[in-house]
C-alpha cells in the first residue's frame, strides 16, 4: 500500500506538533530562575525571641486566671458557730472577706445548720467538714464553755459511748459525728451484727482515717453483746447474710458440715479453700457452736 505525498506531509506536521507541545514547557522552565527562600541569622534571632515573649505572655495569663484550690479544715470539738470570731473562720480557711461577710450574716443568729448553709460565702467543701460538729442554743447537748477561750469555743462533757448498745441521739454527741455518720454506724452495726473492734468503722462509706482518728478515743466496743451465728445450725441463706460471707463460702461451711458432721472446734472452717488466715480472724468474732 502506498502513501501519498500529502498524507505524508500531514503525518510530519502532527508529529512536530506533537514535539512541540511536549518540550516547550521543559525549554521554558530551563530559563526561568529559581526563587530560593532566605531568611538572615538576625531574623532567626528575632523570630526566637518573638515566640520567647509570646510564652512568657501565655503563662503570665493562665496563671492569673488559674485559681488555687483552697485548702479547708476540720473542726475538732463541738462548737457553736454563733461564738466564732474572725480570725476562727479564717483558721478553718475562709478568706478575709468571706470571713467579715459571714460574720455580717451571722449577727442576726444561727439556729441550725440550715441557716449556716444558706450564707453563700461559706463554701460547700468546708460546710460538709464542719457541720457535724456544730451545735446551736436549742440543741439538747449538755456542753460548757471552756474558760481559756478567746475565740468563745464550745465544748462537750461526757463519758465515752459503747459503740453496740449506743443510741442514734447518743452517737451524735460525740465530736464530728452528726446524724449521717450516726445512722451510718447503726446500720453497720446491725448488718454486722455488733462491732468487734471500733477501727470497723473504717468500713462504713465516707468514714475515712481521719474521722476515725478524730473519734476513736471517745468510743470503746462490748464484745460480749455481739450477734453470733452458730455454723452447726445455720443454712447459707443465713449464712451469706452476714457482710464477711459470701455465698461461696457460706455454701463452703455447710457443704464441709453435711460430709464430716458438727464441727467441735470453730477453727475446723478453715478447712475450707475459701477461708484464708485474714477472713478467718475478722470472721471467729461472730461464729460459735
Amino acid at each position: 500500500m502506498s502513501i501519498s505525498k500529502r498524507n505524508k506531509r500531514g503525518f510530519f506536521i502532527v508529529l512536530i506538533l506533537l514535539l512541540i507541545v511536549s518540550y516547550t514547557p521543559r525549554i521554558l522552565n530551563a530559563f526561568e530562575k529559581t526563587s530560593v527562600f532566605k531568611i538572615s541569622h538576625q531574623q532567626l534571632l528575632e523570630s526566637d525571641k518573638e515566640l520567647v515573649e509570646k510564652s512568657k505572655r501565655y503563662k503570665k495569663k493562665k496563671k492569673k486566671y488559674t485559681k488555687k484550690k483552697k485548702s479547708y479544715k476540720r473542726v475538732l470539738e463541738k462548737i457553736d458557730p454563733n461564738l466564732l470570731t474572725k480570725e476562727d473562720w479564717m483558721n478553718l480557711g475562709l478568706s478575709d472577706k468571706q470571713s467579715t461577710s459571714l460574720l455580717r450574716f451571722a449577727k442576726r443568729g444561727l439556729k441550725s445548720n440550715e441557716d449556716l448553709k444558706k450564707i453563700y460565702v461559706l463554701p460547700d467543701e468546708l460546710y460538709n467538714l464542719i457541720a457535724d460538729s456544730m451545735m446551736y442554743p436549742s440543741a439538747k447537748n449538755d456542753y460548757s464553755k471552756t474558760e481559756n477561750s478567746k475565740q468563745n469555743k464550745v465544748k462537750i462533757d461526757f463519758t465515752e459511748i459503747e459503740l453496740n448498745q449506743a443510741t442514734q441521739e447518743e452517737l451524735e454527741t460525740i465530736p464530728g459525728i452528726g446524724p449521717f455518720f450516726a445512722k451510718n454506724i447503726i446500720k453497720r452495726r446491725s448488718e454486722l451484727g455488733g462491732f468487734s473492734n471500733k477501727m470497723q468503722l473504717l468500713e462504713i462509706w465516707k468514714f475515712d482515717q481521719i474521722k476515725y482518728d478524730e473519734i476513736q478515743k471517745f468510743v470503746f466496743v462490748d464484745k460480749t453483746v455481739i450477734h453470733k451465728i452458730n455454723v452447726n445450725l445455720a443454712t447459707i441463706d443465713e449464712l451469706k447474710k452476714h457482710p464477711y460471707i459470701s455465698y461461696k463460702v457460706a455454701n463452703s461451711i455447710v457443704k464441709m458440715r453435711e460430709m464430716r458432721g458438727e464441727y467441735d472446734e470453730v477453727i475446723e472452717i478453715q478447712e475450707s479453700k475459701l477461708i484464708d488466715q485474714e477472713l478467718y480472724i475478722k470472721l471467729v468474732p461472730y461464729i460459735e457452736l
